[in-house]
């Protein structure tokens, strides 16, 4: 009920009558419609449409208990309602019907004919009679809202505390649910060859070594497939794009694929402002795909300056290092770990099959069906200079251990193609 009647008066502030007046019926056909009975018969009243408003009047009964405050705050409200009507006759120059009107009303109820504000517009009615002209409206004027006991203000307050939270709630979940269709995805290529990677089955596009590129991906579950110059295709890999629903309208979440598992990523933290702080920055280990919060400026060059109040803003970025096989490895030994470094030496071998750094470290692992995993598929497209493995013999190539060195490294040599 009172929704529509928030709705009707709406209509009526901006001039649409009809759509008012049909808002005010409809309330008024609902549940516990009193509230809305009240409003419909002022409105009509400033409408200046009396006739139809005395339709509406429900008849005034005898003084309720002083105890009883709904009977009092209702029995005030017919009697404003009998005054609204009275003043409405008087406007359109009606005023000895009004007189009568509220003779008849307030005839048993001499504590509302009596009221203050009944007398002053019996008086005013009066005059306007007695003249033969329009009486000018005083309830009904621009003020009468206002003034009204249970005017449409109280509803419209006590409807904003309701409504004005829920909108506020819709628009966030508007905007939560649309950013979470469209994320920013990061293609990162920290091998040495460009390849082609498709995303969930679509058209390929190229990624170059050192020159990330973009996507737009819907949260959920992907897929990715590379596919080198060669022909080759590495097998599928998946990830997930996540976000959280109250943190996605506010969150600068970074999100990076690296199909390859090569990619060295930097995360810098930048703070203008405050002298004291040097910027720094922190190496993420190689993953296939990762989330990072807090970035400003992913794969972009931050600003020299800004504009900054306090102690400082900080600003956090991700930016890609481009390595040697041999530093990124070292980086990965130290800062991983030794399988970690392993692994990391078996997929570069997917994209360079005859880089002496790689292969020393592939094949020094203890683990036979990694390391078969890895070689049986670059063995049987062409032969590549790799260290024997103890229990991986490969028709068409031989292979022979040497003595490691004062460096701890291994020399190869490229045995005779049969």
């Amino acid at each position: 009920v009172k929704i529509r009647m928030l709705v009707a008066d709406g209509h009526e502030r901006f001039g649409q009558h009809d759509a008012a007046e049909a808002a005010y019926y409809e309330a008024l056909a609902l549940p516990g419609s009193e509230d809305a009975r009240h409003s419909l018969v002022l409105y009509l009243c400033r409408k200046g449409d009396p006739d139809a408003a005395l339709q509406l009047l429900p008849a005034i009964g005898a003084a309720p208990d002083p105890e009883d405050a709904d009977a009092l705050g209702l029995d005030r409200d017919l009697a404003g309602q009998t005054v609204a009507v009275a003043e409405a006759l008087g406007v359109v120059a009606r005023a000895d019907e009004g007189l009568m009107l509220m003779g008849e009303r307030f005839a048993a109820r001499a504590d509302l004919r009596d009221d203050p504000a009944c007398v002053a517009l019996r008086q005013r009615l009066e005059k306007a009679a007695a003249k033969g002209k329009a009486a000018k409206p005083v309830f009904l004027g621009a003020n009468s809202k206002q003034k009204e006991g249970r005017g449409l203000a109280r509803y419209a307050a006590a409807a904003a505390v309701i409504v004005v939270p829920l909108l506020i709630l819709g628009i966030f979940t508007a905007v939560s649910l649309n950013k979470a269709k469209v994320r920013q995805v990061h293609v990162v290529n920290g091998s040495p060859v460009v390849y082609a990677v498709s995303i969930d089955g679509q058209p390929p596009h190229r990624v170059a070594p050192g020159r990330p590129s973009e996507v737009l991906l819907a949260e959920g579950d992907h897929t990715f497939r590379v596919t080198l110059d060669d022909g080759r295709t590495l097998p599928v890999g998946q990830f997930r794009v996540r976000g959280s629903f109250f943190g996605r309208p506010f969150s600068n979440t970074a999100f990076v694929l690296n199909p390859d598992g090569l990619g060295l990523v930097v995360r810098e933290v930048h703070v203008w402002g405050n002298a004291s702080t040097p910027p720094s920055a922190e190496m993420l280990p190689p993953s296939i795909f990762t989330q990072q919060p807090g970035v400003r400026h992913a794969f972009t060059t931050p600003p020299n300056k800004i504009s900054t109040q306090g102690s400082g803003e900080v600003r956090v970025g991700l930016s890609q290092e481009v390595w040697t096989i041999g530093d990124a490895l070292g980086w990965v030994y130290s800062q991983v770990g030794p399988e970690a470094g392993v692994a990391f030496a078996m997929r570069y071998l997917a994209f360079d099959a005859d880089d002496q750094v790689a292969l020393t470290v592939a094949a020094s692992t203890d683990d036979d069906a990694a390391f078969a995993a890895v070689f049986d598929d670059l063995l049987a497209q062409r032969p590549v200079r790799v260290n024997a493995h103890p229990a991986h013999p490969i028709v068409g190539c031989a292979f022979m251990r040497t003595t490691r060195d004062h460096e701890g490294r291994q020399r190869y040599v490229t045995p005779p193609r049969r």
